[in-house]
């Protein structure tokens, strides 16, 4: 792994030109968990909605996150300050989550860019439409829309019955 460069970020913008080589690696960690898969799905779900929601809610308003991914996103962003968790003492036991301002306030300079996004669609083309990629294996990111791929059961010799993914997985390399 390389060093970072202490001059690696905008040195123009006079916020990241007096930033120390720990405060620049700090918000490289920082960027980089805020954009990670789930972390601006979650916080936009939770920001849109009128008042905290539960784990369940929110889940199921996140389409092709897995409740073990969620669980992981909204531990990192509490450990952040950007969301907080409120546990009720209740049978079965009720979590409730919610943005705080500080998160609404990240979230006012990204949302331009959502809809700037989202205003520019076309111009990206088809997802996996490029050269080097298949066409059409893309995992859609809203709920409903996603299909698992087709599954036959293989009858092997041994009376195996473990089902086959059809089409096969890529090789990893190995």
């Amino acid at each position: 792994m390389t060093a970072l460069a202490p001059n690696s970020l905008n040195t123009k913008d006079p916020v990241c030109k007096d930033l120390a080589d720990g405060q620049i690696i700090r918000s490289r960690e920082l960027l980089t968990r805020m954009t990670d898969k789930w972390s601006l799905w979650a916080l936009g779900r939770l920001a849109d909605a009128a008042a905290p929601l539960r784990f369940s809610r929110l889940l199921g308003g996140i389409g092709g996150v897995s409740q073990k991914s969620l669980t992981k996103t909204l531990r990192a962003l509490e450990r952040e300050g950007l969301v907080t968790r409120k546990v009720f003492a209740e049978v079965p036991p009720r979590v409730e989550y919610r943005v705080t301002p500080l998160s609404s306030e990240m979230m006012a300079p990204i949302a331009p860019l959502w809809r700037w996004i989202a205003g520019n669609l076309a111009r990206f083309g088809e997802p996996c439409a490029r050269p080097g990629f298949p066409a059409g294996e893309t995992l859609p990111m809203f709920p409903g829309s996603w299909q698992p791929p087709p599954c036959r059961i293989s009858w092997r010799r041994g009376g195996s019955t473990r089902p086959e993914r059809w089409p096969a997985p890529l090789p990893s390399g190995r």
